[in-house]
C-alpha cells in the first residue's frame, strides 16, 4: 500500500505538520550491537492478533488511521492474505517488529478463521461492520490496471493470461528498527516463501509513495502501463502502482537471488531464517540447520 512502502528515512516527512506523533510503546533496543531477527511465517492465532496490533501502532504513530477501540488494523482483505513476521530474538524472547502480507486475488488464506474471530468479536462497531472486500487486490481501488492483469480472477473471462498477480501489503516496521534494512529480510521471506507457494508465486504489484519510486525500480519494478501517480484510498497519500516478477526480482542488484539460494534448505527445513543485523544495515547468515 501506499503508506506501506515507504523507506524509513522519508516517513517522518509525510506526518501531517499539525499532527504530532502517537506514542507506541518502546521495545529496549541494544544499540551499537548486532541483533538476531527470526524471520518466519505467521500462522497462530496469537501472532496473527500481534500482527493485526503492530500494524495499528505503527500505522497509528505515523497517523495514516484513525484510532479504535480494539487497537487493531484489520481491512476485508486479511481473509485472504499471508502474514511474514519479522522477531527481534534474545534471552529465549521473540518480540515482533516488522510484518509483510501477501495478499491473493482468488484464494482464502489459512488464517482467515482467526481474521473471522476477531471481527466478530471485536469491540469496536466499524470492525464488526467489516465484510467482503470490495476489490481482489486493493490496489485496484484506487487504481485502474490494465484488464490482463486481473482478469484471472474472473471465472467468466475469456482472455489467455499470461500473469496471476499477487499484492505485496502492509508493511508495517517499528520506528526503532527503521534503519536495521528489516525490509530487506522480509522480502527474502517473501521469495523464499513464493517458491514453497503451490503453485510458485510469479508477479507481485505494490502500490508505493512516489517518493519511494527509485528504491522500488532497483528491486526491477516497473510502473504499471497506464497509470499515473493517484491518492491511494486508504491512507489519503500519493501513490504509484508497480508490478515485477520472480525472475526480475532475484537478478535484481541487492542479489536476492544468490541470497536467498543460501537460505533456502534451511528454510524449507525449519520454516524460518535468522539474520544478524546492526544499524548499518548490514546482514550475516546464522545457520539454522538443527541435527
Amino acid at each position: 500500500m501506499a503508506a506501506d512502502h515507504l523507506n524509513p528515512e522519508i516517513l517522518h516527512r509525510l506526518i501531517p505538520e499539525r499532527a504530532g506523533k502517537h506514542e507506541l510503546p518502546v521495545l529496549e533496543e541494544r544499540y551499537g550491537q548486532p541483533q538476531e531477527i527470526r524471520y518466519e511465517k505467521i500462522e497462530n492465532s496469537k501472532e496473527v492478533r500481534a500482527c493485526l496490533r503492530l500494524r495499528y501502532e505503527v500505522y497509528r504513530y505515523v497517523n495514516f488511521i484513525g484510532e479504535n477501540k480494539d487497537r487493531l488494523d484489520i481491512d476485508p482483505y486479511d481473509f485472504h492474505s499471508t502474514f511474514l513476521g519479522a522477531y527481534s530474538v534474545s534471552g529465549g524472547r521473540k518480540d515482533l517488529i516488522g510484518i509483510l502480507r501477501i495478499i491473493s486475488g482468488d484464494k482464502i488464506s489459512k488464517t482467515a478463521s482467526f481474521i473471522e474471530k476477531l471481527i466478530r468479536t471485536a469491540a469496536d462497531p466499524n470492525i464488526r461492520s467489516i465484510s467482503r472486500r470490495p476489490q481482489s487486490l486493493p490496489i485496484m481501488e484506487s487504481f485502474q490496471l490494465p484488464e490482463s492483469y486481473f482478469s484471472c480472477f474472473q471465472k467468466s473471462s475469456s482472455l489467455d493470461n499470461s500473469i496471476h498477480p499477487y499484492e505485496v501489503s502492509s508493511l508495517a516496521i517499528r520506528p526503532e528498527y527503521w534503519l536495521h534494512s528489516i525490509d530487506v529480510g522480509l522480502y527474502y521471506l517473501l521469495i523464499l516463501d513464493s517458491w514453497l507457494h503451490k503453485p510458485p508465486r510469479e508477479y507481485f504489484l505494490i502500490a508505493v509513495h512516489p517518493r519511494a519510486r527509485k528504491k522500488y525500480e532497483k528491486l526491477g519494478m516497473k510502473i504499471v502501463p497506464g497509470t499515473g501517480q493517484v491518492i491511494y484510498k486508504r491512507f489519503n497519500q500519493l501513490a504509484i502502482a508497480m508490478i515485477t516478477d520472480m525472475e526480475t526480482l532475484l537478478n535484481n542488484p541487492r542479489n536476492y537471488g544468490k541470497t536467498c539460494e543460501s537460505l533456502f534448505d534451511s528454510f524449507k527445513k525449519n520454516k524460518f531464517f535468522t539474520l544478524m543485523v546492526d544499524k548499518r544495515s548490514h546482514f550475516n547468515h546464522i545457520n539454522n540447520d538443527k541435527d
